[in-house]
C-alpha cells in the first residue's frame, strides 16, 4: 500500500508543481526583503510556508482517506464522502487565512499615499 500511496501522492505533487513553486518564490522573496520590511515579509513568510503545508497535507490526507475506503471493510461512500468533504473545508479554512495573511501584508500600515497624477489612473 505505502507504494502505491507515495506514488500517487507524488502524481498529485507533480501537478501542483506550479503553485509549490510560487510558495517556495514567496518564502525566499520573504527572506530577502526581510530587513526592509520586516512585517509585511513576516506575514508573507508565514502565508507562504502554511500555503506550502497545505498543499502538501490535504493531497496526502485526500490519497490516504480514499486507499483507505478501498481498503476498509467498515467505512460505507456515504462516510467517505463525509472524510473528504471535512477534509476540505478544514484546508479551505487555512488556505482562506493564507490568502488573509497575504492580503494584510500587502495593506497593512501602507504611508505612502498615490502621487495624484497616477491616483486619476485608478478611479
Amino acid at each position: 500500500m505505502s507504494d502505491t500511496l507515495f506514488g500517487i501522492y507524488f502524481y498529485q505533487l507533480l501537478l501542483q508543481v506550479p503553485v509549490l513553486l510560487a510558495c517556495v518564490a514567496g518564502i525566499i522573496a520573504a527572506l530577502v526583503f526581510w530587513q526592509r520590511y520586516p512585517r509585511p515579509a513576516m506575514l508573507t513568510l508565514i502565508s507562504m510556508a502554511l500555503l506550502l503545508i497545505t498543499t502538501l497535507a490535504q493531497s496526502f490526507l485526500s490519497i490516504y482517506i480514499g486507499m483507505q475506503f478501498r481498503q476498509s471493510q467498515y467505512l460505507s461512500i456515504n462516510q467517505v464522502g463525509w472524510l473528504l468533504a471535512v477534509n476540505t473545508i478544514i484546508w479551505g479554512v487555512i488556505r482562506a487565512a493564507t490568502f488573509f495573511l497575504l492580503l494584510a501584508a500587502v495593506f497593512k500600515n501602507r504611508k505612502e499615499p498615490i502621487p495624484s497624477s497616477t491616483a486619476t489612473v485608478f478611479q
